[in-house]
């Protein structure tokens, strides 16, 4: 099983679902709803392959629908790197970096 990382831009990601579920609804959702996303993250160490091909954006990035929202990633050959975590609504094409560095 391969180390699981979060790219700094997924982290931000996850800080903004967490403040504003919490402002919604409450801190128990809130731990709900990251906690979802977490399993998801989890899948993925045991199935990189387990996300669609996203080479639209990117070569190399995959995807994995998580709730409401979407899982960046990429598999690399040492990790699996979180890229970014963007509600279903969002543009994706305005939120993903194309070469990423």
């Amino acid at each position: 099983m391969k180390p699981l990382l979060v790219a700094q831009a997924a982290e931000a990601d996850l800080r903004n679902i967490g403040r504003y579920t919490e402002e919604r609804w409450d801190p128990a959702q809130k731990q709900r709803h990251l906690d979802a996303l977490r399993e998801r993250f989890a899948a993925l160490r045991h199935n990189p392959a387990l996300g669609a091909a996203r080479n639209e954006f990117t070569a190399g990035l995959r995807s994995l629908t998580a709730g409401q929202h979407v899982v960046f990633y990429r598999d690399y050959p040492d990790r699996i790197e979180i890229m970014r975590v963007l509600h279903a609504s969002h543009d994706m094409h305005r939120h993903l970096d194309p070469d990423p560095k």
